[in-house]
């Protein structure tokens, strides 16, 4: 049976998946670069991205269930949390970067180029932050509730 797609919900790995689309959009981007740029602006870049990657991996490798440890659920949130601040981090680097290249410094192409690329790139981080912040309520909320079953 098919889901109408406004009424379909994300896939539980689909935060995985954000997360690699933008480390590669990031590492695509990267080769428009100046070399100049490349060790003090887009290395950042780069890092938040690939330590967004590596933390939402690192915290699906503990998976919530009925045996999970206290020590294992709050790896999974630490990873989590360590994602969703890189998020943020990420956000402010690309609207720095944006500012600076609107300033004049235009390697990437038309104002339209640049204004759709900024718009994909920010679409990317946006959909990963919710999908973080849902994973962490997530998360909460099964450990939350397979630790009362054991309880009972």
């Amino acid at each position: 049976m098919s889901v109408y797609k406004a009424q379909r919900n994300p896939s539980k790995a689909e935060f995985l998946t954000t997360a690699k689309k933008l480390f590669i959009f990031t590492i695509k981007l990267s080769k428009k670069f100046p070399k100049s740029y490349k060790f003090n602006m887009y290395q950042d870049l780069y890092n938040l991205t690939r330590d967004i990657s590596l933390s939402v991996f690192q915290a699906n490798s503990y998976y919530v269930s009925k045996t999970m440890s206290q020590e294992e659920y709050e790896k999974r949130l630490s990873h989590l949390y360590i994602a969703r601040s890189k998020i943020y981090a990420l956000t402010f680097m690309v609207s720095t970067v944006y500012e600076y290249i609107r300033e004049g410094n235009n390697f990437l192409g038309t104002k339209e180029q640049v204004n759709n690329i900024f718009q994909d790139w920010v679409d990317l981080i946006t959909t990963e932050r919710k999908l973080i912040s849902g994973v962490i309520q997530d998360t909460k909320k099964r450990y939350k509730k397979y630790q009362n079953e054991l309880k009972e």
